[in-house]
């Protein structure tokens, strides 16, 4: 049986100490985003948030959220700018996920991932800074060969 009100995947966090007792669960009832798919999790780099990689509307999106309560501190989606109803690529997240804090060259907070989006993989960037978060730089491998 299906917990839940919706018949579609809904992703679900939780945190355990290391007693094996529970400390606090983020169950995504997919009001505005639905949450399918958590996979990656990392402590940032000043170890004071959990940055998690999932798929979100079926697209990437990354969340810093507070080890203490679950709270989610950072809401990152990577919407592809040529979504449409008709074009619509498919992703596989393997977890790639890391949040910079504080770069040692500029000071910046920053979000690191990768991802597929149909047969492209994708490596990318995020500065997080104000209200909108900005690709800084991004990669794509279309074609893998070897000699």
């Amino acid at each position: 049986e299906d917990f839940a009100p919706a018949s579609n995947e809904h992703g679900y966090l939780i945190a355990i100490d290391t007693s094996g007792n529970w400390v606090w669960g983020n169950f995504f009832y997919n009001v505005s985003w639905a949450i399918s798919d958590i996979k990656g999790c990392t402590l940032s780099s000043d170890g004071k948030s959990l940055t998690v990689m999932a798929l979100g509307n079926a697209m990437p999106v990354m969340m810093s959220i507070n080890p203490s309560d679950g709270a989610i501190n950072t809401f990152i989606d990577l919407t592809w700018k040529d979504l449409t109803d008709d074009n619509t690529p498919t992703y596989d997240i393997g977890g790639a996920v890391f949040n910079d804090v504080k770069d040692s060259k500029d000071d910046h907070n920053y979000f690191y991932t990768s991802f597929n989006m149909n047969d492209e993989m994708h490596v990318m960037r995020i500065l997080n800074k104000g209200e909108e978060p900005k690709i800084d730089w991004h990669y794509s491998v279309v074609d893998i060969t070897t000699a």
